[in-house]
């Protein structure tokens, strides 16, 4: 069994996220000292970054690999584990992409130009599941080599 489980810690994300919500919390609390009216104008925009971070830090790429099929997990967009059996992909691949041109960039994605669903979070490495109906799922993976290695051992 190959299982892998990715979350949003790019440093310079972290750092974007943590300036943004710092410079705004800065004009806020001036704000509040200083008394002004527009004090409660600030908290709204704060409290809307404070929960996009919260999601942010809290999304989490689970796969699993097995005898049976995928299982992948993006939450909390998904709340429970979505399953794919072997009978439903046609061929499954690692391959290299381009997260921006491809997908617009990372997270739960939809591709342009019939590239399919992505759901990566970094990197340019993924799992290519291409499915009897026609459809396709590119799974971001940061151990391409493990898991190309165990799909190898399973079709043996």
């Amino acid at each position: 069994m190959f299982s892998e489980t990715q979350q949003f810690r790019q440093i310079w994300l972290l750092l974007l996220l943590g300036g943004i919500f710092t410079l705004s919390f800065y004009q806020w609390l001036s704000a509040a000292i200083a008394d002004q009216i527009w004090f409660n104008d600030r908290l709204f925009p704060m409290c809307v970054l404070l929960l996009v971070t919260v999601f942010i830090l809290s999304v989490r790429l689970t796969t699993t690999v097995h005898n049976e099929g995928i299982s992948v997990q993006f939450f909390p967009i998904h709340f429970k584990p979505k399953f794919y059996n072997w009978d439903s992909i046609q061929k499954a691949e690692i391959r290299t992409y381009s997260a921006l041109l491809e997908f617009g960039g990372w997270g739960y994605r939809i591709g342009l130009f019939g590239a399919g669903k992505a759901l990566n979070i970094s990197g340019n490495k993924g799992l290519q599941l291409y499915f009897t109906n026609g459809q396709k799922l590119l799974i971001g993976t940061q151990q391409s080599e493990k898991l190309s290695t165990f799909i190898a051992q399973m079709n043996k």
